[in-house]
């Protein structure tokens, strides 16, 4: 059964020598993790490890782009929840919006 959980995080980067991006400007990201489990797991326990994860990219991300950070964002819930041994993690789904209109999936 998938889980679903959202979080958001305020982050500044630049993309060098985009015409829109070029210069260092913030996003609010959203983000949204789809886990799923055969067994049941408490979302707190899911919310405690995101808030880890994200707690890394607040602030300055330099020049990384939505696609690198949501590819660096699901390495590291997958490697933070394979080092918690929690419960065996099916599948997941990572989705990172940077505003309403732009986002990725990994």
């Amino acid at each position: 059964m998938w889980r679903i959980v959202k979080t958001e995080f305020r982050a500044t980067h630049f993309i060098k020598d985009h015409p829109i991006c070029g210069e260092p400007h913030e996003h609010l990201y959203k983000l949204t993790v789809r886990f799923n489990f055969d067994k049941w797991v408490d979302f707190f326990d899911l919310e405690k490890l995101l808030d880890q994860v994200v707690a890394k990219y607040k602030g300055n991300l330099g020049e990384r782009t939505a696609e690198k950070l949501v590819q660096q964002i699901r390495k590291d819930i997958v490697r933070l929840w394979n080092e918690l041994k929690i419960d065996i993690l099916q599948d997941l789904e990572v989705e990172l919006f940077e505003n309403a209109r732009f986002g990725v999936i990994a």
